[in-house]
C-alpha cells in the first residue's frame, strides 16, 4: 500500500511484528514500526491518512496516526470472551467510520467503529456453515456493500452496509 501521494511505500512483515515504511523513489527503508504479532495488510484511511494494519496474532487492527510513526492505539477485533478472530485483508469505508475485517477463525466479518474503536457487527459469511475461512474484503465504491472472499467455500458473501448478509454466491 502507499500513502496518498505515492512517496511512501507500506509493507507488513506477516511473519514478524512489523510495518516498514520504504521510501518509493530511492527504495531507501524509512523506518520499520512495531505493530503487533503477524501484520497480515495495510490500508490508510480514505478521509485523513492514518495508517491501519490488521494483525493477525494479536486480533486487532493497529492505528497510527497520519505523520506520525508509531502506534496509536489497537483496536480489538472481538469483545471480551469472545474467540479469538485472526483477522486479515481489511477495508475501510468511503468515510473512514468503519473498519471491516475477515476474521478467519471465526468465520465471520467485522465491523469496527475507526474512532470509537468498538464492536460494531459480526456477519457470518459462506451462508453460515463452519470453515468459510473470509480472508479478504472489497466493496462498492459507495460503501453500500462489502465482499468477503471465502477461501475454503469457494464463494463470495456480499453484506450491506449495516453488517447484513444479503447473500452468498457460489464460485
Amino acid at each position: 500500500w502507499t500513502n496518498k501521494d505515492q512517496s511512501v511505500v507500506y509493507q507488513t512483515q506477516w511473519f514478524d511484528n512489523k510495518l516498514t515504511l520504504i521510501n518509493k523513489k530511492t527504495g531507501a527503508l524509512i523506518k520499520n514500526i512495531q505493530v503487533g504479532e503477524a501484520p497480515a495488510h495495510v490500508m490508510t484511511r480514505p478521509d485523513n491518512e492514518d495508517i491501519t494494519v490488521s494483525n493477525n496474532g494479536e486480533d486487532g487492527m493497529s492505528i497510527i496516526l497520519a505523520g506520525t510513526t508509531e502506534v496509536s492505539k489497537m483496536i480489538p477485533t472481538q469483545k471480551s470472551g469472545q474467540l479469538a478472530t485472526n483477522p486479515h485483508g481489511h477495508w475501510i469505508s468511503g468515510d473512514g467510520s468503519k473498519i471491516i475485517t475477515p476474521n478467519i477463525f471465526t468465520g465471520d466479518v467485522g465491523f469496527y467503529g475507526t474512532d470509537s474503536g468498538t464492536v460494531l457487527e459480526r456477519t457470518p459469511t459462506g451462508n453460515s456453515a463452519p470453515g468459510a475461512h473470509p480472508i479478504a474484503i472489497g466493496m462498492m465504491p459507495d460503501s453500500s456493500k462489502f465482499y468477503a472472499a471465502n477461501l475454503l467455500h469457494h464463494s463470495v458473501s456480499v453484506i450491506n452496509k449495516d453488517g447484513t448478509l444479503e447473500k452468498t454466491i457460489n464460485l
